[in-house]
């Protein structure tokens, strides 16, 4: 008993401490995660509708930015809590300080409302419509539409500027595109990637991307005002998770596959958006380095730096002055002086050029931005016409003489303008405007060029260049040929092939939609060989029957002096060599006139023909076009449309008829429009003629038809003289 009794006592000693302690580390637990939760919990708001960013998906909120910030909280120390709302609710409660983060696009009026961390991404928005919609080429072209935008987003915000407009406001972004098609909307503006995730999700094949991109964003985090702490511990985080590739990996899942194209090229979206995302990591960790050195000095011009220059306006922006431009100048020629003079007397050119510049405008107006390259802010320009007089202002300054020790010198430039806030309100976006607007200057041989929205790149280039090779691969591109005419029987004596496209998404699209594109990525002589592969079929197919006919084709003479590809036209083309014209323009042939002459030779050795286009253009080498001996000489249509009204452009015709016979080739006038002109050319001795008067572009067959028609009326006729 007293075993038994001492036993129950110490059990019951034992067992009563264990208790308590049980009960203390519970309640201690209780107490720590509370606490915890109550200090470490960060808020994040956000719009339940707006894929693929963030959303309600079966799991609870999903989509890029949550998972970001899941991370990004984690890496900071914080438990992530997300609460979705109304957008415009949304903000109210970030002000408020109920929600403590949102992603969003950064604006300047949402700058004046928030504290914005680093970019997460460079977004832009699309105007979205019907495939057989107008092209919209500039925001100010949607007045008079119907256009579908989030009532409290960016896009509603930006039409609020451009009268005329008809908004059809909508609460989800997504829901603008589904606008277009109920008909309730002719258009649809907002963010590419909601824009192609909600045309791929629900399977709205008719609606497509009809612009370039517009109101191009840092899309960043924002925070109250006042929490200059947190912004800076989430930018901290943010830099660790881009280090860590996770923001890679994220991007990758959620957006990498979001794409105007078609799911036959996602190699091409897995390729060039990690690019994408490299470029984002990079204008992040830019952008932190600019926080930096927003009061730096550039040491070559001594002028303050574009990162200076773009503190300075959004320090002023709320009393200064709204309506400004922003020029863009390139100096031209110092590189030239640096390969003759030296890096030193370039470094003294532009320091020169920078004093002047500063003396007249003013330090805190200029700013260096790059290599030859300066900016320059002139308050209270509204429209073009004050600009014009602001960069005559300063082209002066720029190109009068510089003495650099002994050495006068005379720099030159091209400038580009953007206008604020007609052509953005944020500094990057004015200056992109302002460097598109200086290319075209530089392209145009002009001293200055205002921004217009046509400056803007096609997006759909992008895509184009996979859904090009494929359509060549595949065989789907198209061509149409247009009639040529002998002028001594004036009967059709064969026809020039012209390549179309007739894109499954885009429409018809113009030769100058692509054919550049195919120069600049290389499948220009592939589109080429393939064309001539197509016109040797047809002339065999007209050979049997009976129809000597000649198929024109244009070939790049860089494709054509390749050894490989003038083989394979040789080896494909036997039996109708002499059917076939391989055209190649007076400036193709001037650039490398050796290869050329060595190519072609060996062609024309093989019976092909080689014509010479656009004759009268290009800088022509009289001894270069006889070693090249062409068969034929086509006069470019700029002579031939205005032939009967000028006597210059009658000369040079009749000059280029006689010395193409002096050379043993035929003549070919191009782009006659009427019965005076096509009678003027053959009086003066052309041999063959071609136009929308003697026959449009048409499908091969309308063109066999029209053949037939002809052939059978002179057969008719050459039976009549017989019975005569």
């Amino acid at each position: 008993m007293a075993r038994q009794s001492t036993s129950v006592g110490q059990g019951g000693r034992q067992r009563l401490p264990d208790r308590l302690r049980f009960m203390a580390i519970g309640l201690a637990s209780w107490l720590l995660i509370a606490t915890a939760d109550a200090r470490d919990s960060l808020v994040m708001g956000g719009d339940p509708r707006y894929a693929p960013y963030h959303f309600i998906g079966p799991d609870g909120p999903d989509g890029f930015d949550v998972e970001l910030m899941r991370t990004v909280a984690e890496r900071a120390g914080f438990a992530l809590r997300v609460e979705f709302d109304e957008w415009g609710r949304v903000q109210q409660r970030l002000e408020g300080g109920d929600i403590d983060v949102v992603p969003m696009f950064v604006s300047d009026a949402r700058s004046r409302r928030f504290l914005f961390t680093e970019p997460l991404l460079v977004r832009y928005h699309l105007v979205f419509g019907h495939s057989d919609s107008e092209y919209i080429g500039s925001l100010e072209a949607l007045r008079g539409r119907r256009v579908a935008v989030q009532h409290a987003g960016l896009a509603a915000e930006a039409l609020q500027a451009i009268d005329g407009v008809e908004p059809h406001l909508v609460d989800v972004e997504a829901d603008a595109v589904r606008a277009v098609v109920r008909g309730d909307a002719d258009y649809a503006l907002l963010p590419a990637g909601i824009g192609y995730h909600t045309i791929a999700g629900d399977r709205l094949d008719s609606v497509v991307a009809i612009s370039p991109p517009f109101l191009e964003r840092s899309y960043a985090l924002a925070v109250r005002a006042d929490r200059v702490a947190l912004r800076d511990t989430l930018d901290a985080a943010l830099r660790e998770v881009r280090r860590s590739g996770e923001h890679d990996r994220l991007y990758l899942k959620w957006l990498g596959r979001l794409s105007s194209g078609t799911p036959a090229m996602p190699w091409l979206v897995w390729l060039g958006l990690p690019m994408l995302a490299l470029v984002v990591l990079v204008a992040a960790r830019s952008w932190t380095m600019r926080r930096h050195a927003e009061t730096a000095v550039d040491a070559a011009t001594g002028l303050q730096t574009r990162s200076a220059l773009a503190r300075r306006l959004r320090v002023r922006r709320r009393t200064a002055e709204q309506h400004y431009a922003l020029l863009r100048i390139n100096l031209l020629g110092l590189e030239i002086i640096e390969n003759i003079a030296g890096e030193a007397v370039g470094d003294q050119a532009r320091r020169a050029v920078a004093e002047r510049l500063r003396d007249r405008f003013g330090f805190e107006r200029l700013a260096a931005a790059g290599p030859g390259s300066l900016l320059l802010v002139i308050d209270g320009i509204a429209d073009a016409d004050a600009a014009g007089l602001a960069w005559q202002c300063a082209a002066a300054a720029v190109q009068q003489p510089i003495l650099v020790g002994e050495l006068p010198m005379e720099l030159h430039c091209r400038i580009g303008i953007a206008l604020h806030p007609e052509h953005g309100e944020d500094f990057d976006a004015l200056v992109r405007a302002a460097s598109l607007a200086g290319d075209a200057a530089q392209r145009d041989v002009a001293m200055a060029r205002v921004y217009q929205a046509e400056l803007e790149p096609d997006p759909r280039q992008l895509t184009l260049m996979t859904e090009l090779r494929q359509a060549i691969a595949q065989g789907e591109l198209g061509y149409a040929l247009q009639p040529k005419i002998g002028l001594a029987a004036r009967r059709c004596i064969g026809a020039e092939l012209l390549v179309r496209w007739q894109h499954p998404r885009h429409g018809a699209l113009s030769p100058g939609a692509f054919v550049p594109l195919a120069e600049q990525v290389g499948v220009i002589g592939e589109m080429s060989l393939y064309l001539i592969r197509r016109a040797i079929v047809h002339c065999r197919e007209w050979q049997q029957q009976g129809w000597m006919l000649s198929l024109s084709v244009n070939v790049s003479a860089n494709d054509l002096a390749d050894p490989a590809m003038a083989d394979a036209i040789v080896a494909d083309s036997r039996g109708v060599a002499d059917r076939l014209i391989l055209e190649v323009t007076e400036t193709d042939v001037m650039h490398d006139p050796s290869r050329v002459v060595e190519s072609t030779t060996m062609l024309r050795r093989h019976g092909i023909r080689i014509s010479v286009d656009d004759f009268g253009t290009g800088h022509s080498s009289l001894a270069n076009l006889q070693r090249l001996s062409p068969d034929e000489l086509k006069i470019d249509q700029s002579f031939v449309t205005s032939v009967r009204k000028s006597q210059a452009d009658q000369a040079i015709v009749r000059a280029t008829i006689k010395l193409a016979h002096e050379l043993g080739a035929e003549v070919t006038a191009e782009g006659i429009e009427d019965d005076l002109t096509l009678e003027w050319l053959s009086r003066a001795g052309c041999d063959i003629a071609q136009g929308f008067l003697l026959g449009m572009p048409m499908t091969v067959e309308q063109f066999e038809l029209m053949v037939e028609r002809q052939w059978a009326c002179s057969d008719s006729e050459r039976s009549e003289a017989g019975s005569l």
